[in-house]
């Protein structure tokens, strides 16, 4: 597997479980024209389950964090569907647990120690599944806001506008939501294309189960 970055973002994830899709193709008549009409219709399959990562939101101390996570939909609409974000850890516990469709449901976070987070939902839950974080800093070097949303797992990444300057300090942060542990590449891009072989590549990092690493991208 290969992380590629450039990155900008401290709150950035890059996560490394495989996604695995089922298509359902029909394929057409010899006159260019869908079969009939019933498999047209079965080309169309609901979305059943969705999966996402957020980051680790923040290494100060006094960060405040907040969650929410959304399913559209009319409220207390037909069909059933169960929804969670937990922590990137073994045996952690669920941070947020939405129950219908069409209502947020939010959660918040204090201080350096607030995790990554890995989730999944299905059945009704599943299609258009989204949630973020907004983070908030009141002071020091960190002082700020600092939003993402969570996104969906894969194995390739591309992250723009990082910079390895002195003064910078630009993370990647590797979560892996899998059962088995994760190798991760991560490349270094500039403005002549790819770093020398020697600097801006650190490639077979071990990312364990159900955990997440952070890099500082100027050791590279």
């Amino acid at each position: 597997m290969k992380q590629r970055a450039p990155l900008t973002l401290a709150a950035v994830t890059a996560a490394l479980a495989a996604l695995t899709g089922v298509a359902a193709l029909t394929a057409p008549a010899a006159d260019g024209k869908a079969a009939d009409a019933k498999a047209a219709t079965a080309a169309r399959m609901p979305v059943e389950r969705s999966l996402l990562v957020c980051p680790g939101p923040s290494s100060s101390d006094i960060a405040e964090t907040t969650y929410t996570a959304f399913t559209p939909g009319a409220p207390a609409g037909e069909g059933k569907g169960s929804a969670r974000l937990l922590g990137a850890t073994k045996d952690a516990k669920p941070v947020l647990e939405p129950k219908e469709a069409g209502k947020p449901v939010g959660a918040t976070a204090s201080g350096a120690d607030a995790p990554a987070l890995t989730g999944s939902a299905d059945g009704a839950l599943a299609p258009g599944w989204t949630a973020q974080l907004t983070t908030k800093v009141s002071v020091g070097r960190s002082r700020g806001v600092l939003g993402v949303g969570c996104t969906a797992p894969g194995t390739d990444f591309w992250f723009s506008a990082v910079s390895t300057a002195k003064g910078r300090e630009d993370y990647i942060h590797l979560t892996n939501p899998d059962d088995a542990a994760a190798i991760v590449d991560i490349k270094i891009f500039g403005p002549d294309g790819p770093a020398k072989p020697d600097a801006g590549t650190s490639e077979s990092i071990r990312v364990d189960p159900k955990s997440t690493k952070t890099v500082l991208l100027s050791t590279l």
